[in-house]
């Protein structure tokens, strides 16, 4: 795949057209063009820690193959002291609207689809999480597709919530979205494998085709029975997080020996 073009800070470009499509508690979302191509706007309220700035900075110029499993970053600007962010557009929209879109046509995903869905979201978090950066608020909403009708091509978006791990970090209790956290996110003691329970929430929604709340969570892990998925599902579940797996242990599991699903989940 060829690098999309970052072009780092950048002064304000002329917008030649904008559509607002979201507004969220954390920015406000616009459809853009920029000399003629469109692009994805985020304009993020409030400060932005300028650490984390540079970090995402430096994943999506360093990361090298990592690129492909992000939502390319065309450049960053400010205007009015607010930092807004410029996206390549995803044209396959969001996880959130994809599944509602195959449950309304009853169209459940295969587990072909799921778990090449699975593959890429755990290799792409392994990289993110061997930067010492966790995400916080892995969800549908935050997961996009480059090109309609294919989870080959999933990427991570929204990174407003993600945080350096390291000793001086002061963890912030119950960030993200409830659906997805795990318990300990209630408190300030938790660490990378937050990101891998919320994978397993959305890979178990894939799987039953309903989605999952807590009071639900244990209906749902038992009809998937005994099997590889429900395996790797169970220990990216763990409800204790020292027993949880990480990415790197999920992808070594027998659920992801078939050699076909990686091999397409690294196509693009």
């Amino acid at each position: 795949m060829t690098r999309k073009a970052f072009h780092g800070i950048i002064a304000m470009p002329e917008l030649e057209s904008v559509e607002k499509l979201i507004s969220g508690g954390q920015s406000d979302v616009y459809l853009v063009e920029i000399e003629g191509k469109e692009y994805i706007l985020k304009k993020y309220k409030g400060n932005f820690d300028p650490k984390i700035l540079r970090e995402i900075t430096a994943f999506h110029l360093h990361s090298g193959d990592a690129t492909e499993y992000i939502v390319p970053l065309h450049g960053i600007y400010y205007f009015k002291s607010q930092l807004s962010l410029v996206f390549e557009h995803m044209r396959g929209g969001d996880l959130f609207d994809y599944i509602g879109e195959r449950q309304r046509r009853r169209a459940p995903f295969t587990p072909s689809e799921v778990r090449v869905f699975a593959h890429r979201m755990l290799t792409a978090i392994r990289i993110f999480h061997d930067y010492q950066l966790i995400h916080r608020d892995i969800k549908p909403e935050n997961i996009l597709l480059e090109r309609p009708d294919d989870l080959s091509s999933v990427r991570i978006a929204d990174f407003g919530l993600c945080t350096l791990l390291s000793h001086n970090t002061r963890l912030t209790p119950s960030v993200g979205t409830a659906q997805f956290r795990p318990p300990e996110m209630l408190t300030v003691n938790y660490d990378a494998k937050v990101d891998i329970y919320s994978i397993g929430i959305i890979i178990l929604t894939m799987l039953n085709n309903v989605y999952v709340v807590n009071e639900n969570l244990q209906q749902q892990l038992a009809r998937l029975g005994d099997g590889p998925d429900a395996q790797m599902v169970r220990a990216a579940l763990d409800i204790n997080p020292r027993k949880r797996f990480t990415a790197a242990q999920l992808l070594e599991m027998d659920y992801f020996k078939d050699e076909e699903a990686q091999a397409r989940s690294k196509s693009i």
